[in-house]
């Protein structure tokens, strides 16, 4: 570990390859995850699950060209819900890579990979229960706790105190 100081002269040690932006980008995945938990609770609230009953186009169109005037009643919901699924796989997939790149603990980088093999899970039990299975609560109460457990993951990764707050006696 490298020393740092202050203008206090107070001692911070700092992990070589610590990278400020991976954190930012760790929290802003875990942010995004946290807003998908809740755009799912309000899907399951709703109970709007099924109101786009094909995947993964929606009606038929690329799931990103839906036009923006059908998104109405529980449609908004359920679309609006799977376009957060993309873009916290899409935050997954680019966290996953940059740990495995620029990560120096092993447990840290596999940590990504599970996160990141947990996501691609969650979408495609997602997608059965829209095609498939349309037997509401129970897969939907799975599908939601596993979410959770990828939050507290990716919240795991984020958290790390910054170098500049920790201060040793």
């Amino acid at each position: 570990m490298r020393q740092s100081t202050l203008a206090n002269s107070a001692v911070i040690p700092t992990r070589r390859n610590y990278s400020q932006w991976l954190n930012r980008f760790a929290w802003l995945a875990c942010i995004a995850t946290l807003l998908l938990i809740c755009s799912g609770g309000m899907v399951t609230s709703k109970n709007v699950g099924l109101a786009v009953p094909d995947w993964p186009t929606t009606f038929g169109y690329n799931m990103f060209l839906f036009p923006v005037s059908k998104w109405v009643g529980g449609i908004l919901f359920e679309h609006t819900h799977r376009l957060m699924g993309s873009v916290v796989g899409f935050l997954t997939i680019i966290l996953a890579v940059w740990l495995w790149l620029r990560e120096d603990r092993p447990w840290v980088r596999s940590l990504g990979v599970i996160a990141l093999g947990g996501v691609i899970l969650q979408g495609i039990l997602g997608g059965l229960r829209a095609c498939s299975l349309r037997s509401g609560r129970r897969c939907a109460t799975s599908i939601g706790t596993f979410r959770f457990l990828i939050f507290l993951q990716q919240t795991a990764r984020g958290y790390q105190i910054p170098a500049q707050l920790r201060l040793q006696k």
